[in-house]
């Protein structure tokens, strides 16, 4: 992992953090001007990891903090 992509991790959770609900991958793509498949593989990292939920259910995937 580069220094970098440690950086939008660390962004991502404190995001994370200050919402209440879930949101959707396409919402923090937007946000945080990235494609949605660099934002799907930093949230299935940390799902894997323990530190956010992932919502698969529903047609378009959603996460928040565990």
């Amino acid at each position: 992992m580069t220094a970098a992509s440690v950086s939008r991790c660390l962004a991502l959770l404190e995001f994370l953090a200050g919402e209440r609900d879930l949101v959707e991958l396409s919402e923090l793509a937007s946000g945080f001007n990235m494609p949605v498949s660099a934002i799907h593989r930093l949230v299935t990292t940390l799902a894997s990891r323990g530190w956010v939920i992932q919502d698969t259910a529903s047609n378009s995937m959603r996460c928040r903090l565990k």
